[in-house]
């Protein structure tokens, strides 16, 4: 039998490890709440932390679009790189927001990467640490080159004569309207083709229901006119392979003056005439190139000296006018395309322009004043790209290749293997005119133009036509002069058209070519990419985002330079 003490012993061990296991549970709740309460804390940092991303995220991008915006009002590639004003910040306290533009360029079309900074600040705690958020992206606007017709006004009649649109046609760009047109059967439309029209699209079942509908009809000037069947020669309607929508109108620039989509040409171009060349003497004869009291008019000559690619020059005379019915010019000024930095201006007209373009070249027309009339651009004889001169195999939109066996629809395929033709050309025009772009009827020697049908005349370039140079609404168009008296002649074009007024090239009677100048053509489709077009073409004032340039990145800080595209 245990004594009393060794029991009470054994009592005292028992309690003495009951509070040793307390203690012990104690502790290790005790170590648990803390851990806990440091990590709910830790949590809750990297909680606040990750708010603050992305609320820095917002932020910057919110700083894109003010940037862009900026963009938008300015209009003009700014000279350097350029910080934008204090903008609007939802928390000045804790952050900072720098937003800059980085000019750059491709092949002489200017670009913007827009750079954005949310630098987050700092906060008492020491585990709020600073950081720079950066969002930045590259624009560049979409130019009028992108179109391969844009017509602000397009005639669907006048007194004896339907315009219209058709006959065995394919537009393989984009096609704009603003106003009414009429389109007749076997066209192909491949790309967007968009119209304003106020009183919408009306088709008609035939050439009579057609002709009663808009012959003669104003209500027709305002609507999209689609006659579908015709007869057995012409016997299929308009199709659109990417749809006919409607949308808002687009407004083409009315003084390239001071419009600020046409700003780039006027500041770029290293050529104005007659200014840069006013009180130029020829080396030889010591003639001024300009005598002011003949008039603003101008012969421009473009030729390819070599096989070197891109050393393409311009001869450049005043033209004086004619004595005993011999044209008369001032003493010849030779520029090569390089040097006058890819682009020249006339205040005045250019009364023949013709030759070979070696290198990418705008040329401009501006009027002299708001209803001075000039502000021309004759092309009175072949105009024609070095490098499209090479490719004897170079196709058009008559290829055979082009339609299906039954002629119903556009080998789509195949306009692929006419893109690449395109897209291997190193050689662009672009021609912008105040007033119009005319197909003389006779040059300068009163030698007929563009008047065989076996030698055909050749036009590379991307005509704009804007017809602000007098209040007339039938000027500004790209067309041949007196087409409905002229012989019948063959004419290859490959470029686009923007024009304030559609005007015919050819007169059909009874399905049959009479008159004007009539030939296959195709787009350029270099002129939507970027670089593609023709150097500082006036644009449409929409940006687009350059593809894959958008970046969401954690830089050092603001200053830290915005990687550009190539």
């Amino acid at each position: 039998m245990q004594s009393f003490k060794s029991l009470l012993m054994r009592k005292s061990r028992k309690k003495g490890s009951i509070l040793v296991m307390v203690m012990i549970v104690s502790t290790v709740l005790w170590i648990s709440i803390i851990y806990s309460m440091s990590a709910m804390t830790t949590a809750r940092k990297l909680t606040l932390q990750n708010v603050e991303h992305e609320r820095a995220l917002m932020l910057a991008q919110s700083g894109l679009a003010q940037g862009l915006e900026w963009l938008n009002v300015q209009g003009t590639q700014p000279s350097s790189n350029t910080t934008l004003t204090t903008l609007n910040n939802p928390n000045s306290t804790n952050y900072d927001l720098d937003v800059k533009v980085f000019p750059d360029t491709i092949d002489a079309n200017a670009v913007w990467t827009i750079s954005s900074t949310a630098t987050y600040k700092a906060g008492t705690a020491s585990a709020e640490r600073g950081f720079s958020r950066r969002v930045q992206a590259t624009v560049y606007q979409m130019n009028f080159a992108r179109y391969e017709q844009f017509t602000d006004q397009t005639d669907v009649w006048t007194s004896g004569y339907l315009h219209f649109f058709g006959f065995n046609a394919v537009y393989f760009g984009p096609f704009h309207v603003n106003s009414g047109m009429g389109l007749w059967p076997n066209l192909w439309f491949c790309e967007e083709s968009t119209g304003s029209a106020p009183d919408g699209i009306f088709y008609y079942p035939n050439y009579n229901s057609y002709l009663s509908a808009v012959y003669n009809k104003n209500s027709s000037k305002t609507r999209i006119n689609i006659m579908q069947y015709y007869n057995s020669t012409y016997k299929f309607e308009p199709k659109f392979y990417k749809g006919l929508q409607r949308i808002n109108n687009i407004a083409i620039p009315q003084d390239l003056g001071v419009d600020q989509r046409a700003s780039a040409l006027r500041a770029n171009a290293g050529l104005k005439l007659p200014d840069s060349l006013a009180s130029y003497l020829d080396p030889v004869t010591n003639q001024p190139f300009y005598d002011a009291t003949k008039g603003k008019k101008f012969v421009i000559v473009a030729e390819d000296p070599s096989n070197a690619q891109n050393d393409g020059r311009l001869k450049i005379r005043q033209y004086r006018g004619k004595l005993s019915n011999v044209p008369q010019y001032g003493p010849e000024v030779v520029k090569t395309i390089s040097e006058i930095n890819g682009a020249l201006i006339v205040t005045g007209d250019i009364e023949s322009l013709k030759g070979v373009i070696d290198g990418k070249l705008t040329i401009g027309a501006f009027k002299t004043s708001a209803s001075s009339g000039d502000g021309n651009i004759k092309i009175d004889g072949s105009i024609e790209y070095e490098s499209r001169k090479a490719n004897a195999d170079f196709k058009y939109s008559d290829a055979p290749e082009l339609y299906t066996s039954d002629g119903a629809d556009v080998n789509l395929a195949y306009v692929d293997t006419l893109k690449n033709q395109v897209y291997a050309l190193n050689d662009i025009l672009g021609i912008v005119a105040e007033k119009e772009v005319i197909v003389p009827r006779y040059d300068l020697n009163n030698a007929a133009v563009g008047t065989s049908m076996s030698n055909s005349m050749r036009m590379d370039c991307i005509v704009m036509a804007t017809g602000s140079s007098t209040s007339s609404t039938t000027d500004g168009a790209f067309y041949p002069e007196d087409m409905l008296n002229r012989p019948t002649g063959l004419c290859h074009k490959l470029g686009g058209v923007i024009q304030n007024r559609g005007k015919s090239w050819a007169l059909f009677s009874g399905g049959n070519f009479v008159a004007g100048l009539d030939g296959p053509s195709l787009w350029d489709f270099r002129a939507v990419l970027p670089g593609g077009a023709p150097p500082f073409f006036p644009t449409t004032g929409v940006y687009t985002y350059l593809k894959n340039s958008w970046r969401d990145t954690y830089v050092a800080d603001a200053t830290e330079d915005p990687v550009l595209p190539n």
